[in-house]
């Protein structure tokens, strides 16, 4: 809705989303290239997010608007397909205090675990995402 995306009014980019009142809003996503779904056209909306599906989402849309990727010494786990992602997300610092970054300056991101509401505010709103939506 920020965006001001408008949702599309072509068929459901995933099966399981088409009796949705969000079908148009994901499927516009997935047009713009922000989601990509799970697998064999899936999204499983009702599944709660990982730290790393959300950050490789953010991350998408940062490069879409012409923001450079941005590297960041990761620990932790973090599956191979959004080792990218999380280090933009963690290099433009788009997380809240639940994440402290070691002495060394690298950080856990805790990729793998299922992201709160808060957690997922702190992602779009906290440190550089006002600068970085200013185009």
């Amino acid at each position: 809705n920020w965006l001001g995306a408008v949702p599309s009014k072509s068929q459901p980019a995933f099966r399981d989303t088409a009796n949705r009142s969000d079908a148009g809003k994901i499927t516009t996503a997935f047009d713009m290239g922000v989601v990509t779904g799970v697998d064999k056209g899936s999204f499983e909306p009702d599944r709660p997010i990982t730290r790393q599906e959300a950050a490789a989402m953010a991350s998408r849309l940062a490069i879409l608007l012409g923001h450079p990727l941005e590297k960041a010494k990761l620990t932790g786990k973090t599956d191979s397909w959004a080792v990218d992602a999380v280090s933009n997300i963690v290099g433009y610092k788009f997380y809240g205090p639940e994440v402290t970054p070691s002495p060394d300056g690298s950080v856990d991101y805790r990729s793998k675990q299922v992201m709160t509401r808060k957690e997922a505010a702190a992602l779009l709103y906290l440190n550089n995402w006002k600068k970085i939506m200013v185009v």
